[in-house]
């Protein structure tokens, strides 16, 4: 006899798996590029837009408005700015601009020159984020613990 089959997450009744509209085909070395990419929140959001107005409709470019921007990422339209300045300057998206115009946006394809690694670990690093001030260091054993507050 046949082992039943469990309904999966998003099962509607009777075990049917609900269909959703539509989904977003992205290319395996985009997908890790995007992954491995140091970018902040507001340009993941801008990246992912662009990466459904365009590759979601098979195109290579789109028009995209600032409002459209906003209305997709949550984000005012000073942080839309940045993030598109940024994302632009790190070589992921690019640009094209006619006065009047909405701008044409497009995903550059050449991950590799993405420039979104992290800054190197170094004691210089360290030392010019820490402000002059004494670090208490703890070992476990010796962490303070206040009476309020238990671990359960």
């Amino acid at each position: 006899m046949p082992a039943e089959k469990e309904a999966l997450p998003g099962a509607g009744q009777g075990g049917a798996v609900v269909k959703r509209a539509g989904f977003r085909r992205i290319d395996n070395d985009l997908f890790h590029s995007i992954i491995a990419a140091n970018l902040s929140g507001s340009e993941y959001k801008i990246l992912l837009t662009i990466i459904d107005r365009t590759l979601g409709f098979q195109r290579e470019s789109q028009k995209i408005s600032l409002s459209d921007f906003q209305a997709m990422t949550g984000l005012s339209r000073q942080g839309v700015c940045n993030a598109l300045r940024q994302a632009t300057s790190k070589g992921i998206i690019a640009t094209q601009k006619s006065r009047g115009k909405t701008t044409v946006y497009a995903l550059i394809k050449d991950y590799d020159k993405w420039t979104t690694s992290q800054p190197e670990f170094t004691s210089e690093l360290v030392n010019q984020s820490l402000p002059n001030q004494s670090t208490r260091v703890y070992q476990t054993s010796q962490v303070p613990v206040s009476s309020s507050h238990h671990i359960k």
